[in-house]
Protein backbone atom coordinates (compact mmCIF):
# COMPACT_ATOMS: atom_id res chain seq x y z
CA UNK A 1 0.00 0.00 0.00
CA UNK A 2 1.37 3.50 -1.33
CA UNK A 3 0.85 6.14 1.24
CA UNK A 4 0.66 9.40 -0.74
CA UNK A 5 2.45 12.46 1.10
CA UNK A 6 1.82 14.84 -1.89
CA UNK A 7 -1.82 15.30 -1.23
CA UNK A 8 -1.63 15.20 2.15
CA UNK A 9 0.73 18.02 2.18
CA UNK A 10 -2.22 19.64 -0.55
CA UNK A 11 -4.95 19.34 1.88
CA UNK A 12 -3.09 21.11 4.60
CA UNK A 13 -2.27 24.35 2.46
CA UNK A 14 -5.52 24.11 1.39
CA UNK A 15 -6.55 24.37 4.94
CA UNK A 16 -3.94 26.70 6.00
CA UNK A 17 -5.27 29.63 3.07
CA UNK A 18 -8.69 28.61 4.28
CA UNK A 19 -8.04 29.80 7.72
CA UNK A 20 -5.81 32.72 6.48
CA UNK A 21 -8.83 34.12 4.56
CA UNK A 22 -10.73 33.63 7.44
CA UNK A 23 -8.53 34.97 9.93
CA UNK A 24 -8.42 38.45 6.92
CA UNK A 25 -12.05 38.64 6.91
CA UNK A 26 -12.34 39.36 10.73
CA UNK A 27 -10.00 42.51 9.53
CA UNK A 28 -11.32 43.35 5.95
CA UNK A 29 -14.24 41.74 4.14
CA UNK A 30 -13.58 42.99 0.83
CA UNK A 31 -9.42 41.69 0.82
CA UNK A 32 -10.80 38.93 2.19
CA UNK A 33 -13.51 38.10 -0.48
CA UNK A 34 -11.33 38.65 -3.35
CA UNK A 35 -8.33 36.28 -1.70
CA UNK A 36 -11.23 33.61 -1.14
CA UNK A 37 -12.10 34.48 -4.87
CA UNK A 38 -8.62 34.01 -5.88
CA UNK A 39 -7.71 31.35 -4.14
CA UNK A 40 -10.92 29.21 -5.65
CA UNK A 41 -9.91 30.06 -9.51
CA UNK A 42 -6.47 28.85 -8.06
CA UNK A 43 -7.78 25.43 -7.09
CA UNK A 44 -9.89 24.86 -9.97
CA UNK A 45 -6.61 25.97 -12.16
CA UNK A 46 -4.31 23.28 -10.34
CA UNK A 47 -7.07 20.26 -10.49
CA UNK A 48 -8.44 21.07 -14.01
CA UNK A 49 -5.65 19.79 -16.02
CA UNK A 50 -5.62 16.59 -14.55
CA UNK A 51 -9.04 16.21 -14.96
CA UNK A 52 -8.59 16.60 -18.61
CA UNK A 53 -5.53 14.39 -18.40
CA UNK A 54 -7.48 11.56 -17.25
CA UNK A 55 -10.31 11.74 -20.08
CA UNK A 56 -7.09 12.02 -22.35
CA UNK A 57 -5.87 8.79 -21.38
CA UNK A 58 -8.93 6.98 -21.30
CA UNK A 59 -9.36 8.32 -25.06
CA UNK A 60 -6.19 7.03 -26.09
CA UNK A 61 -6.11 4.04 -24.45
CA UNK A 62 -9.39 3.22 -26.33
CA UNK A 63 -7.80 3.90 -29.44
CA UNK A 64 -5.43 0.88 -28.54
CA UNK A 65 -6.20 -2.81 -28.17
CA UNK A 66 -3.25 -3.44 -25.82
CA UNK A 67 -1.37 -0.55 -23.94
CA UNK A 68 1.25 -0.52 -21.64
CA UNK A 69 2.21 1.41 -18.28
CA UNK A 70 5.55 2.45 -20.18
CA UNK A 71 4.28 3.13 -23.33
CA UNK A 72 1.50 5.60 -22.63
CA UNK A 73 4.59 7.05 -19.90
CA UNK A 74 6.06 7.63 -23.39
CA UNK A 75 3.28 8.55 -25.39
CA UNK A 76 2.26 11.38 -22.47
CA UNK A 77 6.17 12.41 -21.60
CA UNK A 78 4.85 11.72 -17.73
CA UNK A 79 6.74 9.42 -15.34
CA UNK A 80 5.86 5.92 -15.25
CA UNK A 81 4.78 6.07 -11.44
CA UNK A 82 2.06 8.71 -12.36
CA UNK A 83 0.79 6.51 -15.15
CA UNK A 84 0.23 3.41 -13.06
CA UNK A 85 -0.86 5.84 -10.22
CA UNK A 86 -3.47 7.01 -12.67
CA UNK A 87 -4.61 3.52 -14.01
CA UNK A 88 -4.98 2.25 -10.64
CA UNK A 89 -7.16 4.57 -10.13
CA UNK A 90 -9.28 3.81 -13.30
CA UNK A 91 -8.96 0.26 -12.46
CA UNK A 92 -10.93 0.28 -9.57
CA UNK A 93 -13.65 1.33 -12.03
CA UNK A 94 -13.53 -1.93 -14.70
CA UNK A 95 -16.25 -3.36 -13.53
CA UNK A 96 -18.54 -0.33 -14.80
CA UNK A 97 -16.61 -0.32 -18.05
CA UNK A 98 -16.51 -2.56 -21.06
CA UNK A 99 -12.62 -1.95 -21.13
CA UNK A 100 -10.03 -3.76 -18.34
CA UNK A 101 -6.97 -2.75 -16.68
CA UNK A 102 -5.10 -5.62 -14.82
CA UNK A 103 -1.75 -5.14 -12.92
CA UNK A 104 0.39 -7.49 -13.48
CA UNK A 105 4.00 -7.81 -12.02
CA UNK A 106 4.05 -3.94 -11.25
CA UNK A 107 2.74 -3.45 -14.42
CA UNK A 108 -0.47 -2.02 -15.68
CA UNK A 109 -1.90 -2.84 -19.11
CA UNK A 110 -5.11 -1.65 -20.67
CA UNK A 111 -7.08 -4.46 -22.67
CA UNK A 112 -9.83 -2.69 -24.92
CA UNK A 113 -13.65 -3.71 -25.46
CA UNK A 114 -12.89 -5.88 -28.26
CA UNK A 115 -10.11 -7.62 -26.52
CA UNK A 116 -12.07 -8.55 -23.56
CA UNK A 117 -15.14 -9.50 -25.49
CA UNK A 118 -12.85 -12.08 -27.40
CA UNK A 119 -11.41 -13.32 -24.42
CA UNK A 120 -14.70 -13.64 -22.46
CA UNK A 121 -16.11 -15.83 -25.92
CA UNK A 122 -12.95 -17.63 -26.45
CA UNK A 123 -13.80 -18.51 -22.53
CA UNK A 124 -16.80 -19.57 -22.62
CA UNK A 125 -16.12 -21.98 -25.63
CA UNK A 126 -14.24 -23.97 -23.11
CA UNK A 127 -10.61 -22.92 -24.47
CA UNK A 128 -8.13 -23.08 -21.56
CA UNK A 129 -5.38 -19.98 -21.11
CA UNK A 130 -2.58 -21.68 -23.73
CA UNK A 131 -5.33 -21.76 -26.32
CA UNK A 132 -6.97 -17.98 -25.88
CA UNK A 133 -3.18 -16.78 -25.67
CA UNK A 134 -2.09 -18.40 -29.13
CA UNK A 135 -5.43 -17.08 -30.68
CA UNK A 136 -5.26 -13.47 -29.15
CA UNK A 137 -1.42 -12.77 -29.65
CA UNK A 138 -1.63 -12.93 -33.33
CA UNK A 139 -4.21 -9.83 -33.18
CA UNK A 140 -2.97 -8.12 -30.02
CA UNK A 141 0.11 -7.36 -28.68
CA UNK A 142 -0.83 -10.01 -25.28
CA UNK A 143 2.73 -11.33 -24.43
CA UNK A 144 2.63 -13.85 -21.92
CA UNK A 145 -0.06 -16.73 -20.73
CA UNK A 146 0.05 -14.54 -17.68
CA UNK A 147 -2.00 -11.85 -18.74
CA UNK A 148 -4.85 -14.12 -19.39
CA UNK A 149 -4.80 -15.68 -16.42
CA UNK A 150 -4.88 -11.86 -15.11
CA UNK A 151 -7.54 -10.94 -16.88
CA UNK A 152 -9.53 -14.05 -16.34
CA UNK A 153 -9.26 -13.74 -12.36
CA UNK A 154 -10.21 -10.06 -13.20
CA UNK A 155 -13.63 -11.17 -14.91
CA UNK A 156 -14.39 -14.01 -12.97
CA UNK A 157 -14.27 -11.22 -9.63
CA UNK A 158 -16.34 -8.74 -11.56
CA UNK A 159 -19.19 -11.88 -12.42
CA UNK A 160 -18.67 -11.50 -16.36
CA UNK A 161 -17.59 -14.64 -16.40
CA UNK A 162 -17.77 -18.12 -13.97
CA UNK A 163 -15.10 -19.87 -12.73
CA UNK A 164 -15.15 -23.09 -14.03
CA UNK A 165 -14.92 -26.45 -12.35
CA UNK A 166 -12.01 -29.13 -12.51
CA UNK A 167 -13.06 -32.01 -15.34
CA UNK A 168 -11.52 -34.36 -12.91
CA UNK A 169 -12.53 -34.63 -8.95
CA UNK A 170 -9.12 -34.70 -7.30
CA UNK A 171 -10.94 -35.90 -4.40
CA UNK A 172 -12.11 -38.68 -5.48
CA UNK A 173 -9.28 -39.43 -7.41
CA UNK A 174 -7.33 -41.84 -4.21
CA UNK A 175 -9.78 -44.52 -4.95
Amino acid sequence: MKVHFKSTKKHYLYYLLIIVVFIIFFLDRILAIWLGFIFIVIIFALHFPSLSFKSRLVNYMKKNRVVYDKIIAKKFKRTVEEIQEKMADLSKKNHKKDWLISNLNNRYVFYNKDVVETIIDLYNLGMNEKQIFERIKKDTEVKTRAEIRAIEDILIRQKRIQKRRDRFNRKNSKE
